[in-house]
């Protein structure tokens, strides 16, 4: 059976199945609105998300430029050395140095074309600013300059070696109208986020690794970029009163109890009234690759001298936040949304977080963190472990056979030269990709269902649907769709990235979220939530479900289809 044959089958099941998790809590999407989450993607200088009308809110950092070298001193140096005053702005260059430097518009992708065009710079203060790189007919005025910009031609490069420089701001002409009647998104971006439920803002909010412990420490509007310390709190308020989304936040795990009080206030009386806020605990407490995950471990030793309790410290003082933020909300609780996230694949894991036995053994006060939440947050991921040792032949079989079956079909048209070298590019991986999505539908060509979208929506998940039951909670998704990305071992071997890239932009992946997001649907009405809305792929993954602002893909599509009302 073809694999589009196997998804209409799997549809047809999927539709048929049972009904949706009954919750404490309404976590069905709005009337009107998509029955779909976005994480939103870090704000940095390479982002392709263009969220904002000033591109100077996502510029990198400041790097200081030793003599005879590239860099030398970074931001914390610079602040050191006393360049910076407390928003990051230069109040003058180190002795040292012999200039600053930071970039905009950096390397973006040649198809982002709403990038092209002139770009209007002001700035306050007596630096001399100099833009390079992809900057082009470069114009200068008084405290001010334009230039043209091309995507796909590099990165514009921003420096000087002299005086101050405060509010620097860098608007495309076509915004200029908006950015002086004081509006901060990006029109290109707010569409791409029309009628979307919810967002989760755990990237913007730079919560995995994060050091920030105190109120004062938090992000500000008026730092010189937002790449800086994360995307202010008041920022993510209006993005989410100005699209309607109800906004997902994810709170440092160093935060003392101020902090949580101050944010959850802001929140409050920030936020739409018709709107909740969903509030989590850091992100993945459990997860090793962050540094959460070892403060939760050293925490729990000393609290209870023995080794792995890190997920119940992580739930007791996630339900401490909760508990802080319930005494805000006091007499208006609707108006938030207590979320507990989950190791989706650690079956049984959950149950340390949810019961904490070492906390509630301390004293018979002590109720477990399970009574502290109003919904538990898993992932909807699929890899089909495409990316393991074991699977590894298997997957470049697929690629011989493929290439193989290419130039067979070029032969076979009787091309040669640059027509047949290029028909066998475009074509090179056809079938790898056919039998790729079936492994991944059902891990039917191995064998091997693990991790596949069957083995999620048949196993993974209805265990989840059953402990979110037994706890008396809704279940709801924190991030979810194609985990299909290559080991660091395997980032040289270009082939394999480049097919895994493809595999992630294909019409076959497309209709993998078609019969997920159908799946989920019918074990909770709460929004299907992606990780994340846009950003380039590479080596690392293509977490982006839209390479860049201009983009349309698949999956995309598949999203926005697949949860309309």
């Amino acid at each position: 059976m073809r694999f589009s044959s196997l998804i209409a089958v799997f549809f047809t099941v999927l539709t048929c199945a049972a009904s949706p998790l009954a919750a404490q809590i309404d976590v069905s999407p709005r009337e009107g609105r998509l029955a779909l989450g976005l994480n939103l993607s870090e704000v940095a200088g390479w982002s392709t998300e263009a969220p904002f009308i000033d591109v100077m809110h996502n510029a990198s950092r400041w790097v200081g430029h030793l003599p005879g070298q590239w860099g030398g001193m970074d931001e914390d140096a610079l602040r050191d050395a006393g360049a910076l005053d407390e928003d990051g702005w230069v109040i003058a260059i180190p002795r040292t140095a012999r200039r600053l430097s930071t970039f905009v518009l950096m390397d973006l992708p040649a198809e982002m074309t709403s990038t092209a065009g002139t770009w209007h710079a002001t700035w306050e203060g007596s630096a001399y600013l100099s833009f390079s790189g992809a900057a082009r007919n470069v114009r200068f005025g008084d405290n001010s300059a334009t230039f043209e910009f091309t995507p796909g031609q590099g990165s514009v490069l921003i420096e000087f070696n002299r005086g101050t420089l405060r509010n620097l701001s860098i608007v495309h002409e076509r915004n200029l109208a908006r950015h002086a009647a004081g509006e901060i998104f990006n029109p290109d971006f707010l569409a791409r986020l029309q009628g979307v439920e919810t967002l989760r803002f755990m990237d913007w909010m730079l919560t995995n690794n994060s050091t920030v412990e105190h109120w004062d420490q938090r992000a500000q509007i008026g730092d010189y970029s937002w790449s800086r310390r994360g995307v202010p709190l008041e920022i993510l308020l209006r993005l989410a009163n100005q699209t309607g989304a109800e906004p997902w936040f994810t709170l440092p795990h160093r935060a003392d109890d101020t902090y949580i009080r101050q944010f959850a206030q802001t929140v409050r009386d920030g936020l739409r009234p018709d709107l909740r806020g969903w509030f989590e605990f850091s992100n993945e407490i459990w997860n090793w690759s962050f540094t959460q995950a070892d403060w939760a471990e050293q925490s729990a030793r000393a609290r209870w001298n023995r080794e792995w309790a890190w997920v119940q410290y992580g739930a007791v003082r996630a339900a401490q936040a909760m508990g802080i933020i319930d005494a805000v909300y006091a007499g208006a609780t609707e108006r938030r949304v207590r979320v507990l996230g989950l190791f989706t694949a650690w079956l049984g894991l959950e149950h340390d977080m949810l019961t904490a036995p070492d906390y509630v053994a301390e004293d018979p006060a002590h109720r477990p963190p399970s009574e502290s939440f109003d919904a538990l947050a898993v992932t909807g991921y699929f890899s089909g472990d495409l990316h393991s040792e074991d699977k590894q032949p298997l997957v470049q079989g697929w690629l011989r056979d493929s290439r193989a079956a290419a130039e067979a079909d070029a032969d076979a048209q009787n091309l040669t030269g640059e027509a047949r070298d290029a028909f066998i590019a475009a074509h090179r991986f056809d079938t790898a990709l056919d039998l790729a999505a079936q492994e991944l539908l059902d891990g039917s060509v191995s064998g091997n269902a693990e991790n596949s979208v069957r083995d999620l929506l048949d196993r993974t998940l209805p265990h989840h649907v059953a402990v979110a039951q037994d706890y008396g909670m809704a279940l709801v998704m924190y991030e979810g769709g194609t985990h299909v990305v290559v080991r660091p071992q395997d980032h040289g071997d270009e082939e394999l990235v480049a097919f895994f890239t493809a595999l992630n932009q294909s019409a076959q992946m497309g209709a993998l979220y078609r019969t997920l997001i159908a799946g989920w649907r019918t074990l909770t009405p709460a929004p299907f939530v992606a990780f994340n809305d846009i950003g380039k792929p590479s080596v690392w993954g293509s977490w982006g479900h839209l390479r860049h602002i201009d983009d349309d893909t698949p999956r995309w599509t598949a999203l926005i289809e697949a949860t309309a009302p």
